[in-house]
């Protein structure tokens, strides 16, 4: 049976999503295919939204040559699309944004189809089969889908034992929402007295960012020195044969509840608290050029330090979630990434706390 939700604002949105992960649980889709749909929906629901204002989202199971699978229809009386090529093409854009709607729901679903008249709207009716629902023997019909949505990883500090100074520290790391791997990555190592802190986020996402990712977590992880100038240098040497990334290098001392940190590219360092800070940042890629990023000395005493790529919007303020100066770094990372993270790229966030 097909259920069929009208929309018009977010809300809306979200009851389709809703309607969508239900709907997979009774298809028999599993955990990562039922996220999948879920995003399909989402952006289908977000562009009737956008781009004609109101609309239709239909939802239900279909089965075919004895494969089940989950049905989605998105139908407006929108301006249609002009070039139906073109809007499946990556990065794509009509409306001023990164244009990853369509070309992201083709990727998550086995089928799509495009019904649209410029001036009379559009129908995409997209289809996820089941994993194993074919019956046995059956060649595919649908090329091997390149790329599978994957779910957030977290990276959590390692204590030292009971009679170190205390300090917590988690990250939470999220590829592109059409991708399997990231290009973010996240360290949080012991060198010495002091807790070293590395985010990066390579240019670009999927396969080919993750392996620069890769490169500067083997200098990170090499690092005999907590020396962030130093540490940035390395990762820098290291990055030089690729197209590069972003990098934020903490140093934290939990002793004195202080840190020094340099972040080069579009990362933020910033203290929230008693007060709410970023600290400054230098333009440029590192594995390419950037002008030498000073070092910003700061006292944490008992405020969080949150350090975060550009995967994650940086206009929330604390009031937006007063939790995150109190919940556990683990669950404040989540949270973060969960409210604020971008789901059309990759994303990555770092939350220190010294103290019991």
């Amino acid at each position: 049976m097909m259920q069929t939700i009208s929309i018009r604002s977010d809300r809306d949105v979200a009851r389709a999503v809703a309607l969508t992960v239900r709907t997979a649980e009774r298809a028999g889709l599993d955990t990562l295919q039922a996220n999948a749909a879920a995003t399909a929906a989402s952006e289908l629901a977000r562009n009737i939204v956008k781009y004609a204002e109101t609309g239709h989202i239909t939802v239900g199971i279909t089965e075919a040559d004895r494969q089940t699978g989950l049905r989605i229809v998105a139908t407006d009386r929108g301006p249609g699309i002009a070039d139906v090529t073109a809007a499946v093409r990556d990065h794509y854009s009509t409306g001023g944004t990164l244009g990853l709607g369509l070309p992201g729901v083709k990727r998550l679903m086995d089928e799509v189809k495009i019904d649209t008249e410029p001036g009379k709207g559009t129908t995409v009716t997209a289809t996820l089969w089941v994993s194993g629902s074919k019956s046995p023997g059956r060649p595919s019909t649908q090329p091997a889908k390149p790329f599978r949505l994957m779910a957030p990883t977290t990276v959590r500090l390692e204590p030292r034992g009971a009679d170190d100074p205390a300090v917590s520290a988690a990250g939470r790391v999220q590829p592109h929402r059409t991708e399997r791997v990231s290009g973010d990555t996240v360290a949080l190592r012991w060198i010495g007295d002091h807790v070293l802190v590395v985010l990066i986020d390579a240019l670009g996402h999927g396969a080919s960012a993750a392996k620069i990712a890769e490169r500067a977590k083997t200098a990170i992880n090499a690092a005999q020195s907590a020396d962030v100038r130093s540490v940035m240098a390395a990762i820098h040497n290291a990055l030089r044969p690729t197209d590069g990334a972003a990098a934020a290098v903490v140093k934290v001392d939990p002793t004195k509840r202080t840190f020094e940190g340099v972040a080069v590219g579009n990362i933020r360092i910033r203290v929230i608290g008693k007060s709410d800070h970023r600290l400054e940042w230098a333009a440029g890629t590192v594995g390419t050029s950037y002008r030498t990023p000073t070092v910003s000395h700061d006292v944490l005493g008992d405020d969080t330090l949150l350090i975060y790529s550009d995967g994650v919007s940086d206009h929330f303020e604390r009031s937006d979630y007063p939790g995150v100066c109190s919940d556990s770094p683990e669950v404040a990372s989540r949270i973060i990434m969960e409210r604020f993270g971008k789901d059309h790229d990759d994303a990555s966030c770092v939350v220190l706390r010294c103290g019991r």
